[in-house]
């Protein structure tokens, strides 16, 4: 059984799922960085 063809997909799904990933890790960073800062802001929440 050759399975070369299910490798070559999984390595094609892996390619496309990559910018995915970047860009929620990006979204993630970002969230963070507001929260850090509005929480930062709010009146009497302990730095």
């Amino acid at each position: 059984m050759n399975i070369r063809p299910l490798l070559d997909a999984v390595d094609l799904q892996e390619d496309a799922a990559r910018p995915l990933a970047d860009d929620l890790r990006a979204h993630i960073d970002d969230l963070k960085t507001r929260t850090r800062s509005s929480t930062a802001q709010a009146p009497g929440y302990p730095s």
